[in-house]
């Protein structure tokens, strides 16, 4: 279980990112944005794309670096807790199998 989520996990602020540029970039395709669509991806940042400084290419180039900026910050959360997440499954089933040599070596003494 631990090792299916280790190998998951990571990926996931990539694939969100990923969509999110997706949407900004046919967001702002038609070169008029939508801004229903924007801030449904966006969130608050979906001002800055639409009446932030400079022309629209500009404004959508800072998105995308924001949303890779966010995307980074993520994975490396993500890391930290898979680690975690795997130092303390990897410490108790040892403590879990101490526990099962010390029963079975019990009962083999008797």
């Amino acid at each position: 279980m631990v090792g299916l989520f280790a190998s998951y996990g990571p990926a996931i602020p990539l694939e969100r990112a990923l969509r999110r540029i997706e949407a900004v970039d046919r967001a702002v395709a038609s070169g008029t944005p939508n801004a229903a669509a924007l801030k449904t991806v966006l969130g608050k940042s979906a001002d800055d794309v639409l009446s932030g400084p400079g022309d629209l290419p500009a404004r959508t180039i800072r998105a995308r670096a924001a949303i890779i900026a966010d995307a980074m910050d993520d994975t490396a959360g993500v890391g930290a807790r898979t680690r975690l997440m795997i130092f303390v499954i990897t410490a108790l089933s040892g403590m879990i199998g101490v526990f099962i040599v010390l029963v079975v070596s019990r009962q083999n003494t008797n």
